[in-house]
């Protein structure tokens, strides 16, 4: 093989390299096919490309497409919005709640993990601490296994709490009259 064939035979494969990796690049494909009546990708372009009525058939496919999927979207954000919706009024009914459980597990919930964070970072310097000053290779060994067990751990209930407190703070921010345009 010769580098002209190499540079031919990826000339004629590109096009199609790059619209399998373009977010809807199959369906644009799929689009085309069906305007021009054919199952060739370059049979199908050389058709649009050469016929006005088929370009405006394929713009006029691409935008219904494309609406469609507006409409999906906004449907899985006005979904969304419920569930927020629902979760909000439920940490509202809790903050109101005259049972200090109820109201306080939250706040409860932050100072322990941020206690336990603390925990794993006094850990950590007294591994290193102990590889340093002690001569422990194996306890230089153990902070990257100790960091992955403890990320994984709080991963999850952190990223609730992380929730949790932007919505306290943002409701406390609203009953202060600091937010929508109140002062």
């Amino acid at each position: 093989m010769d580098v002209t064939s190499i540079l031919e035979g990826l000339t004629k494969s590109l096009p199609d390299l790059v619209m399998d990796f373009i977010p809807g690049g199959q369906v644009i494909r799929n689009i085309a096919r069906a305007v021009a009546g054919t199952s060739d990708d370059a049979e199908a372009s050389a058709r649009i490309e050469a016929d006005p009525a088929l370009q405006l058939e394929y713009q006029k496919a691409v935008l219904i497409q494309a609406v469609d999927m507006a409409k999906i979207e906004v449907d899985r954000v006005r979904a969304e919005n419920e569930v927020l919706a629902q979760v909000n009024e439920t940490m509202r009914a809790e903050a109101a709640s005259k049972n200090w459980w109820t109201s306080g597990w939250r706040p409860y919930w932050g100072f322990v993990a941020g206690t336990a964070f603390g925990m794993v970072c006094l850990l950590c310097c007294v591994l290193a601490y102990m590889a340093i000053i002690g001569g422990k290779s194996e306890a230089m060994a153990m902070i990257p296994q100790v960091i992955g067990a403890f990320t994984a751990l709080f991963g999850i209930p952190m990223a609730i709490l992380g929730i949790a407190s932007w919505h306290r703070g943002k409701m406390q921010r609203i009953l202060a009259g600091e937010l929508h345009g109140r002062t």
